[in-house]
């Protein structure tokens, strides 16, 4: 009876190990049941775009919006990736159907390109990437504030400035060491979270560009939403703050200093009460209101 009993746990790690590779899939996979799917509800565009629906024109959409990921102008890179391989493939598809001509080719084309426009395909995209990536955007949010909260502890040992386009907009001041040690983290803590996502739920990233992609487009957003959320947090209070003290803390104000003059005085002082605000700005509105 005890054999059986210490058998039993080693039998079902046996079957839960088993069952975890047999559930272990590739973002192709998945891509491709997703589309399947997808394909169920949608109808044609037209009797017209029959063609659109042949073998000859099934191109690899998802692959072909990651491999633009890089560039300047993601949609261009696309819209002109797309339309040369559809004219590519019309050109075979009319070798077996001599009566499509110059008419048909147009209005074909007009409708391919709409039903797998940039804008459609992206959405389709992140739609997929967030089904498959389940529970992700707020783990996102969890390792934003941590690394946050791990950067303002241990901020002194990065001082060097490595990036300056974390934060799109809306937020005005951080303190430099915090944001030195934000960047140089950024991409390290993000990739992380990306592979524990994936080993969590058995998925492996197979497709060229994909891991880059899913980071720049649907991981980082996160993180600046999440932290610039923070911040505009902070600034907000620190402003009420400076408004209900502001006759005490420039109790010794020098109306007749040059602006740069009080700048260079007040502004540490300001800053190290109000790290998150813009106070040489605050210094001279008071300057301009009060005197």
């Amino acid at each position: 009876m005890t054999l059986k009993w210490k058998v039993l746990p080693i039998i079902s790690l046996v079957s839960l190990a088993a069952c975890t590779v047999i559930s272990e899939r590739s973002d192709r996979q998945a891509w491709s049941e997703f589309q399947k799917e997808m394909h169920r509800s949608r109808s044609p565009s037209s009797v017209e775009g029959v063609a659109l629906q042949g073998d000859a024109f099934e191109m690899p959409f998802r692959e072909m919006l990651l491999s633009c990921g890089s560039y300047d102008s993601p949609s261009s890179c696309y819209q002109e990736l797309i339309a040369r391989r559809f004219d590519e493939s019309f050109r075979k598809f009319q070798e077996h159907h001599s009566g499509l001509g110059p008419e048909a080719y147009r209005k074909t084309k007009v409708e391919f390109l709409f039903e797998h426009s940039y804008e459609r395909t992206l959405s389709e995209v992140n739609h997929f990437h967030q089904s498959i990536l389940s529970g992700m955007d707020l783990s996102a949010r969890d390792h934003a504030r941590d690394l946050l909260k791990s950067c303002e502890h241990d901020h002194e040992k990065v001082t060097v400035i490595e990036r300056f386009d974390l934060f799109s907009g809306g937020v005005t001041e951080v303190p430099k060491e915090v944001y030195a040690c934000l960047a140089h983290h950024w991409e390290e803590d993000m990739s992380q979270l990306l592979s524990e996502t994936t080993e969590r739920l058995g998925l492996k990233l197979e497709t060229a560009g994909v891991g880059h992609w899913i980071l720049k487009n649907q991981i980082s957003p996160v993180y600046e939403s999440e932290l610039t959320a923070i911040f505009l947090k902070r600034s907000q209070t620190e402003r009420k703050d400076f408004l209900a003290y502001q006759s005490e803390i420039f109790h010794d104000f020098d109306f007749q200093q040059t602006n740069e003059e009080l700048l260079k005085r007040w502004t540490p002082l300001m800053r190290s009460r109000f790290p998150h605000s813009s106070v040489e700005q605050w210094i001279l509105e008071y300057k301009e209101r009060t005197k």
